[in-house]
């Protein structure tokens, strides 16, 4: 496993970090992939960008003054993104969660 991303966060403060992005100008076969947001800079091998799917990211919150909290949050994404501004995207691109335990996904209905 990899060392996790470490963010630096004052004593009675907040840190808000977006989780994950779409890039417009960067599609495949028509579909825009999930870039994930919570490491700068970017690793070289690009294995913070997630083809369009259903993908469940595990979340570690640490520090010296709190206990750990971990907590798990869902990103499916068709790849499919209507105008800039339209409000019909969250149709496409939706966050689950944070959830304390792991989702399982349904099971396959063949």
């Amino acid at each position: 496993a990899s060392e996790p991303d470490l963010v630096d966060v004052f004593p009675y403060s907040d840190r808000i970090v977006d989780l994950a992005s779409v890039d417009h100008g960067r599609a495949s076969e028509g579909k825009r992939p999930i870039f994930v947001e919570i490491s700068h800079p970017w690793p070289p091998n690009e294995a913070n960008i997630l083809e369009p799917a259903t993908w469940q990211l595990e979340l570690l919150v640490v520090g010296d003054n709190i206990r750990p909290e971990r907590s798990f949050v869902t990103l499916s994404y068709d790849g499919q993104w209507p105008q800039l501004d339209d409000p019909t995207i969250w149709k496409h691109f939706v966050v689950d969660g944070p959830h304390p335990e792991p989702l399982r996904p349904p099971e396959d209905a063949s």
